[in-house]
């Protein structure tokens, strides 16, 4: 057997097109014509006697009646008792004239018994038959020429004749040069008692597409003990690196072979999957089907590897079951009144896929209760390990003291860090992910869905009620969100992937929430757990990359948030300015039991390279009023952000001792995002000796035995006095 083209050079081709037969009808024909041909030898036999002058009858019959070459390299011998017997060896049938491929057929031993008393009924009772080896090449060349098509074998004639199993001239067919709508009139009667297929190959390949398939190890047996009764084809064979199992019963292989319908039951079965059909079958231009289709698969992953001729990926084994009506005809597919499961997931709904075209097309209607993204696309757990972000950006060394300033006194001495209290943040994960996306999947059909969602699930992200439209064509995909129910608000949006270009995959993104909870769904989106509120976010954005962080790290675009009736979890602004007030820089530790209450807070984001910028944000609380400006990191997922708050009424009855109106000291909110530390930028302050006296003044009436003059002088000299 030669071996299989390169994998990859596999792409599945389409579907016999030539408004002939398809190619399972072909291979019915082949093999009775196989069969007949081991009749015609052992009646020539009967009739002509020596075994040389038989096999140079036989060769020359079938030039004549196909035009193509039947070459017996192997010797041929003959049996008489008790049956006719025919065993020949290293035979090969050729393919079409004129065109450059493979023999259409090669047996290493092909060995026939045809029982006698029937022959001279022109009845052929085939008692046993054995193909050893046999290689069937279908190959369409770059012209689309088939070499399993007879037609045009005899144009001068118009028509086709074949072996008969007698002497006399070939019976010659009313109908045009093509394949008949039925078998041979003598095969008619054509019994098969005991046919055995060992070893087999069959080589699909289309140059026009580089499109190759391969089954090898076929091991069959065939028993039919009338071609008007019941035929069982059971064996199994080698395909995509897996072994399958079939079963079959067909009611009528006489009605398939005139094109008629005839009942199909059969169970193929493998590791990948186990499928099930019973109802009718037809061959025309294509296969017709009508009756109860069963699939079932112990692992999705496996299932879609093996239908991409990939090796599975290391998965969690997600069980498939799908049951439904399948009809077929014209090429389109047909699943209807189908209920599936995978894992927890389970759906309804109708199911097309049409063939013939560059890609297959599919068009769906489906309701799900439920949606498991995470189930179907092998999504990576929460507690999986992560790659680690890139690490802040810290205060250079220069800037520094070993300690902590635990006072304004020591503040004077030096700027402090940029530390301070972390907002508490308890995510697990503290990276993208750096597993590349599979988008080859957008480029093997084309699509057209319609899905009704009771829950979906993507990652942590959970969303409610949806209704979801989603296109896909030529390797691009875009799934609408017309109205969408989650965390306790309303959204719409639309996702854009294009994967026409496989090396350079983009995403698009435009979405609109309104009423969101902004606690958990920043949660769960990005393990942001320090900002609530009701949320109303716009955002349009655009990545490349093939890869989570990739996309991260490349986003462009704009984003515009409103928060209302929320809160800043885990530090009290306030607060922290009220003990810079009364002097002290200490207790600033944080707790999930702190907040800073606002009742509204904006703030509109220019995103360019992955990362976010902001120069507007406007906090208003009870206490106070904030401004900010700053940059996230998306792809680092971290923070370099300043806030300006400032408190605008009496801190009493809040815990403090003093009205420190005015104030306004400002906030360094640095790190990952997951747990930022928030830190008073003092140092920025008084490093503009005009905003330095006013914050002074304020500060300095809390301190015992120093004047401001003595506190500016220590910080600017002689420029304190003049600030004065």
């Amino acid at each position: 057997m030669p071996p299989p083209p390169p994998a990859t050079r596999y792409r599945p081709g389409p579907p016999d097109d030539d408004g002939g037969t398809g190619v399972l009808k072909i291979l019915l024909i082949i093999l009775l014509v196989v069969v007949g041909l081991a009749g015609a030898g052992a009646a020539a036999l009967y009739i002509a006697g020596p075994a040389d002058f038989v096999r140079e009858q036989i060769v020359q019959r079938v030039k004549d009646e196909t035009g193509r070459d039947l070459v017996i390299e192997g010797p041929t011998s003959f049996t008489f008792y008790p049956s006719l017997g025919v065993s020949m060896a290293n035979v090969s049938l050729s393919a079409p004239p004129g065109m450059t491929a493979p023999p259409l057929i090669t047996i290493k031993s092909l060995t026939a018994s045809v029982a006698l008393m029937p022959l001279l009924k022109r009845e052929v009772e085939v008692q046993d038959v054995r193909l050893e080896e046999p290689v069937l090449s279908l190959q369409i060349d770059a012209n689309g020429r088939k070499s399993w098509d007879f037609a045009g074998a005899l144009p001068q004639q118009g028509k086709i004749q074949f072996a008969q199993a007698t002497p006399d001239p070939g019976v010659v067919s009313d109908a045009p040069a093509s394949l008949p709508e039925g078998p041979p009139r003598t095969l008619q009667k054509l019994t098969l008692g005991d046919v055995r297929i060992t070893r087999g190959t069959v080589l699909y390949s289309d140059l026009r597409t580089n499109a190759f398939e391969t089954a090898s190890g076929i091991d069959f047996t065939i028993a039919a003990p009338s071609l008007d009764g019941t035929a069982r084809v059971d064996g199994s064979f080698h395909w995509r690196n897996d072994i399958l199992t079939l079963t079959s019963e067909i009611t009528s292989p006489n009605e398939l072979l005139r094109s008629s319908s005839a009942r199909l039951i059969a169970h193929l079965k493998g590791r990948p999957l186990d499928l099930r059909y019973d109802g009718s079958v037809r061959f025309s231009d294509a296969p017709d089907l009508d009756g109860n289709l069963a699939l079932s698969s112990p692992s999705l992953h496996r299932l879609l590897a093996f239908a991409q001729r990939q090796t599975p990926a290391e998965a969690p084994d997600q069980p498939l079951a799908v049951t439904g009506k399948l009809s077929a005809a014209n090429n389109t597919w047909t699943l209807s009144g189908a209920t599936g499961a995978i894992d927890r997931t389970k759906g309804t709904g109708d199911i097309a896929v049409t063939t013939g075209g560059a890609r297959p097309i599919l068009k769906a209607n489906l309701k799900f209760t439920e949606l498991d993204l995470n189930a179907i696309l092998g999504a990576p757990s929460a507690t999986s390990p992560p790659p680690v972000p890139a690490p802040a950006t810290q205060p250079s060394a220069n800037s520094a003291t070993p300690e902590t300033p635990q006072s304004i006194e020591d503040l004077l001495k030096a700027n402090p860090p940029a530390t301070g209290p972390q907002v508490r943040g308890f995510a697990q994960r503290s990276g993208w992910s750096t597993a590349p996306y599979d988008f080859s999947l957008l480029n093997v059909v084309d699509a057209d869905a319609r899905l009704t969602v009771g829950r979906l699930f993507y990652k942590e992200i959970k969303v409610g009620q949806s209704n979801i439209a989603a296109i896909l064509k030529a390797g691009v995909l875009r799934v609408d969100f017309s109205d969408v129910q989650l965390y306790g608000g309303r959204g719409k949006g639309l996702v854009a992937i294009d994967a026409s270009d496989l090396a350079y995959p983009r995403i698009t993104t435009n979405v609109a929430l309104e009423g969101v909870e902004g606690l958990p769904l920043l949660k769960d989106a990005a393990d942001l757990d320090w900002l609530s509120g009701k949320a109303k976010i716009t955002a349009g954005v655009t990545g490349q990359g093939k890869t989570q962080a990739a996309i991260m790290n490349s986003l462009g675009g704009s984003a515009d948030i409103a928060f209302n009736d929320g809160a800043i979890v885990g530090i009290n602004i306030p607060g922290l300015l009220r003990n810079i007030g009364q002097g002290k820089l200490g207790g600033l530790s944080s707790a999930p039991t702190e907040k800073t209450d606002f009742s509204s807070m904006t703030s509109s984001w220019a995103i360019n390279g992955g990362v976010a910028r902001n120069a507007d944000l406007k906090l208003i609380g009870p206490l106070i009023r904030v401004t900010g400006e700053g940059a996230v990191k998306l792809g680092d997922r971290s923070i370099d952000y300043t806030l300006r708050p400032k408190i605008v009424a009496d801190a009493r009855g809040q815990g403090g001792a003093i009205d420190i109106g005015g104030l306004e000291i400002p906030l360094k909110v640095q790190g990952p995002w997951e747990k930022p530390k928030f830190a008073p930028d003092l140092g920025g302050v008084l490093k503009d000796p005009n905003k330095a006296v006013e914050t002074i003044k304020e500060i300095g009436k809390q301190f015992k035995g120093k004047d401001t003059k003595e506190i500016l002088r220590g910080l600017f000299g002689s420029g304190g006095d003049a600030a004065q």
